[in-house]
């Protein structure tokens, strides 16, 4: 999750949190294959819409030619900082030929070399010493989050993904749904505390941010799905593989010959890996 507290300005934003949810939403937009592992407190904040990361993205690459004019636009468009050196997320310094950018994904700032229009080399660089880590061929930069714009059109995470294609592991499914709407109820407190106060004008209602548990609910049921725990659902189209916990043997070989024994007698077949 980016932050613990709804609607509270006073709580300091992890900058690493940010750079690892954006890393998230810029692979899930870009043919990701591979695992995803999240939590309640994580899914239940929405998102920006997919395919805008890719539609604001500025690829470079090296020996391709662009204009410095362009680059500074598109980073002042996604309201990167300029400093002196750069040290977090969302920084930027130029000098002379050089243009120092530290985006909001990957793990390291990175080192652009002009010459004239044409860019020399890309690297990447430690921010304590300054020296290069890497060369890279390319890099992609991306817009934070908060992509300006966006902030009411706001989009579940499992959106991004294509309920035919992706395979949905839950724990606790219906603890899940339970979890994602005390979540919820928390922040539209925090909103109604902030109406009695007079200070809901320059904030997005819960419902623009945050998922309930009955919208989470709705989304995860288009999912093929592998569920597990006592506190999942079951109905007419669920089959159960019948699992359950592995016995301690404690390197006794003779129960663990009498268990395999006793396997195969009820006509199953044992894997040893």
């Amino acid at each position: 999750p980016s932050k613990y507290s709804p609607y509270d300005d006073e709580q300091v934003h992890d900058p690493q949190i940010m750079l690892e949810r954006l890393d998230v939403l810029v692979n899930a937009s870009d043919a990701f294959s591979g695992s995803i592992v999240t939590c309640p407190e994580a899914i239940y904040e929405r998102v920006p819409p997919p395919g805008l990361l890719a539609e604001n993205t500025l690829l470079l690459n090296r020996g391709g030619s662009i204009e410095r004019g362009e680059i500074l636009h598109w980073m002042d468009v996604a309201e990167f900082r300029k400093v002196d050196f750069v040290q977090q997320p969302g920084e930027m310094a130029i000098r002379g030929g050089l243009i120092d950018i530290f985006p909001f994904s990957g793990g390291y700032p990175v080192r652009i070399e002009f010459f004239g229009d044409e860019i020399e080399s890309i690297r990447e660089f430690e921010v304590g010493t300054q020296r290069s880590i890497s060369s890279l061929t390319s890099c992609r930069l991306v817009p934070g989050m908060e992509i300006s714009g966006t902030e009411s059109n706001l989009f579940p995470l499992l959106e991004y993904f294509d309920p035919k294609k992706t395979l949905l592991i839950t724990i606790d499914e219906n603890l899940v749904v339970e979890k994602c709407d005390i979540l919820f109820n928390t922040a539209a407190k925090a909103y109604e505390d902030l109406i009695s106060v007079g200070q809901d004008s320059i904030r997005l209602p819960p419902a623009t941010k945050y998922l309930p548990g009955s919208e989470l609910e709705s989304l995860i049921s288009t999912f093929c799905r592998l569920v597990s725990g006592s506190l999942s659902p079951v109905s007419p189209d669920t089959f159960s593989v019948g699992s359950k916990p592995q016995l301690s043997f404690n390197s006794k070989i003779a129960l663990v010959r009498g268990f395999i024994i006793g396997f195969a007698g009820g006509g199953g077949d044992t894997i040893i890996l």
